[in-house]
């Protein structure tokens, strides 16, 4: 009797060892055939089963664990088209929108356009801004030696309507020479209460030279 149960469920197990594997997207083994085992007399200890570690093949070197590299936070690079009305509202902007925070943006020149570097010259800068006081936007030009070669204030086209677009443009005249290749034309807001920068926009450029 006790044999016949033990035999059962060995089968059982092996049934249930199938179906997990199976389910885990495996093709399960065949079954395989159950011979009962002998009755081990009581008072009689089965010897355990030595386990004797296996010395790797003779030409092979042993392969060491791998172990997980640490997660390290890299940062994230600002994308050159970030600050580009596009890339701001990827599904196009009109004045008018409503917007979620305060913004400005920069439609033109676009990234990596070739604008003029010489004093005097005259650079078209448009955008759309929203939240800021009085409409108000300030338009920088700088080289990437570091000078600044223009700055104008813009005002946005409308009323000052709170979080909503509104368009504005300017052209805006060089006070010096690029005294490099390449630079970056700036717009932004700033705070009525202390002049702080509120919201910021860049593009790079090239100048013509």
């Amino acid at each position: 009797m006790g044999s016949a149960r033990r035999s059962t469920a060995a089968a059982v197990a092996l049934a249930t060892a199938a179906l997990a594997v199976a389910c885990a997207g495996a093709s399960p083994s065949p079954p395989a055939t159950l011979t009962p085992a002998a009755p081990t007399p009581r008072g009689t200890a089965t010897p355990a089963t030595a386990t004797t570690a296996r010395a790797p093949s003779p030409g092979r070197t042993p392969v060491a664990a791998a172990t997980p590299a640490p997660l390290i936070a890299t940062p994230t690079p600002r994308p050159p088209a970030g600050d580009t009305c596009s890339a701001r509202f990827p599904g196009g902007v009109r004045a008018g929108d409503p917007v979620p925070a305060k913004v400005v943006c920069i439609d033109a020149p676009p990234p990596g356009a070739t604008v003029p570097g010489a004093a005097g010259a005259r650079v078209c800068v448009s955008g759309f801004v929203a939240g800021a006081f009085e409409q108000n936007v300030v338009i920088e030009v700088r080289d990437d030696a570091g000078r600044r070669l223009a700055l104008a204030p813009a005002t946005a086209f409308g009323a000052d309507l709170g979080l909503f677009a509104t368009r504005w443009e300017i052209e805006i005249r060089l006070a010096d020479d690029a005294a490099h290749a390449t630079g970056r034309v700036v717009a932004y807001t700033t705070s009525p209460r202390d002049g702080s920068i509120e919201t910021r926009a860049e593009v790079p450029v090239r100048f013509a030279r």
